[in-house]
């Protein structure tokens, strides 16, 4: 009796934490609203992205104000980024760090490490893989500010200069009608990024400058707290590849190249084992249906 008693406290506690999670989930999903914000690397204390915010439901306006203008938008289901009055469709989503709390959040996929108060805002702190993140939660329900950690030490922090909460709006959908759709841009890197959010805890996509020109790269750390580095290989000749890995020389890291049945081939650089880059490589292209 005792036992079953015990039990029943620990799922009445359980569900009480739980509970508020999901409402910011659910409102967050819901919601139509307008804002700005800034988005802040805290270990160098650095302003990396001022940004003007409208989200309606699932669809989303971004317009990067500073450092440089830069306009994207999510709109049912497909993600698009602007060229001077016209759109580009992407063929890979981009997501940022409230559209990462927001996975973590659905897929429930996270331990509830604190719960407290501060000043007029509830404060929740939850870990997911080797991810902490710290929500604060204002009087309106809404998301205020998150600060996402990732080892060793690496802190962002995305911060609401204000937001409106709106009723129902097409703004988006405005937004996407007044600039037409004239192209797409597409990359061999396309399957990789689609199942970034799944498997990487954070990434940045940079390119690696070199005598024949630009060559994409994607930068990450895995859910499991892995650095990785992917990088697509066509067309790329020997001696580019050798400028590639030498800056992989200093540390030991593990290599594999992922070929897949068009052809297409994959460097992947971590520094971890061998059969955890070829178990990564294998689930990423097998699920997007373009492995082998």
């Amino acid at each position: 009796m005792k036992k079953c008693v015990t039990l029943l406290v620990l799922l009445a506690t359980t569900l009480t934490i739980a509970a508020p999670l999901d409402g910011i989930l659910e409102r967050y999903q819901r919601s139509y609203f307008e804002g700005r914000r800034f988005i802040i690397d805290l270990n160098s204390g650095s302003t990396v992205r001022y940004e003007q915010v409208i989200k309606e439901k699932n669809d989303k306006l971004v317009t990067v104000i500073s450092p440089e203008r830069v306009v994207w938008l999510r709109f049912q289901e497909k993600y698009y980024i602007q060229k001077n009055s016209e759109l580009l469709e992407l063929t890979f989503p981009i997501y940022d760090l409230e559209d990462y709390l927001v996975d973590v959040l659905k897929r429930e996929n996270y331990q509830l490490l604190a719960q407290k108060r501060d000043g007029s805002e509830d404060v929740y702190v939850l870990k997911s893989g080797v991810q902490v993140f710290t929500i604060w939660i204002g009087e309106d329900g809404f998301i205020d500010k998150i600060v996402r950690e990732l080892p060793p030490g690496y802190r962002t922090a995305l911060i609401y200069e204000y937001h409106e909460i709106k009723g129902l709006g097409e703004t988006v959908r405005r937004y996407w009608l007044q600039h037409p759709v004239v192209g797409r841009i597409t990359s061999n890197l396309s399957p990789v990024l689609r199942k970034i959010p799944k498997y990487f805890a954070w990434s940045n996509l940079r390119f690696f400058e070199t005598k024949g020109g630009n060559i994409p790269i994607i930068y990450g750390i895995t859910n499991e707290g892995y650095k990785v580095t992917i990088i697509d290989l066509d067309g790329l000749n020997d001696s580019v590849v050798t400028q590639i890995l030498q800056r992989f020389s200093e540390k030991e890291f593990s290599f594999y190249v992922k070929k897949n049945q068009d052809g297409s081939k994959f460097l992947f650089v971590g520094d971890t084992s061998s059969e955890y880059l070829v178990k990564l490589a294998t689930v990423i292209f097998e699920e997007s249906g373009e492995g082998g």
